[in-house]
């Protein structure tokens, strides 16, 4: 079932009892063939723990006050023993569970930060005038506002797919939205290329502008991408 966009809002504010987030393609991939596989995990851990050991002696060395004085990195695998330690379960803290969730992000975050980035330089590179937004780009590194604008455009003219925001209906009696009764075990999702290609959201949205979404007065300035 395509969800229209004005519907997105209250989809999405349903609590997971009722509606919860599904998408089947990628639960298969990544339960079916990758986390459930015995061979992936354990080879990564070799790689993963003994880094993970490391950072877990000078966290505690800090905690004790025996450290070198350098501040600690600033990094997901910092942000994770951080958090963990928190808990106060000495479980959590186990170099084996951090390299677990570390791999659990790096697997859902990795592809979609490869494609965004690949897609924009693609497309960057492609538009006409190229040269004159890699200019500014280029002249701007030290606050990168122009670039967030470009990832944004290329986001929304490069889209990793036709849907987006993918739901299924958990509740025994179904789900209601506009008026509609949705089963149970239905699967739902938003049309994001057709709302990206629409000129009532976008002026000339088969062009690629790369600072679209720059400036107060620019047509686009709120942006509207369905991530």
């Amino acid at each position: 079932m395509v969800i229209p966009p004005s519907k997105l809002k209250p989809v999405l504010s349903t609590p997971e009892r009722i509606v919860d987030a599904h998408a089947s393609q990628a639960e298969n991939i990544s339960a079916d063939y990758t986390m459930r596989d015995p061979n992936v995990f354990p080879s990564n851990y070799e790689v993963d723990i003994p880094l993970i050991e490391e950072r877990l002696r000078n966290f505690n060395a800090r905690v004790t006050g025996d450290h070198d004085g350098k501040d600690p990195p600033n990094d997901i695998l910092q942000w994770l023993i951080e958090e963990s330690a928190s808990t106060g379960n000495p479980d959590q803290i186990s170099s084996r569970s951090i390299a677990h969730r570390l791999l659990l992000l790096n697997f859902n975050s990795v592809p979609p930060l490869s494609m965004t980035l690949s897609s924009t330089i693609f497309d960057l590179y492609s538009a006409p005038g190229a040269e004159n937004y890699i200019e500014a780009l280029r002249k701007e590194c030290d606050e990168l506002h122009l670039l967030d604008f470009t990832i944004h455009e290329s986001m929304r003219y490069s889209e990793f797919g036709y849907l987006a925001f993918p739901r299924r209906v958990n509740a025994p009696g179904g789900f209601e939205i506009g008026g509609v009764k949705v089963p149970k075990g239905v699967h739902m999702e938003i049309p994001m290329h057709n709302i990206h290609m629409d000129p009532d959201f976008y002026s000339e949205p088969t062009r690629f502008n790369p600072f679209r979404f720059a400036g107060p007065a620019a047509p686009d300035a709120e942006s509207r991408a369905l991530p």
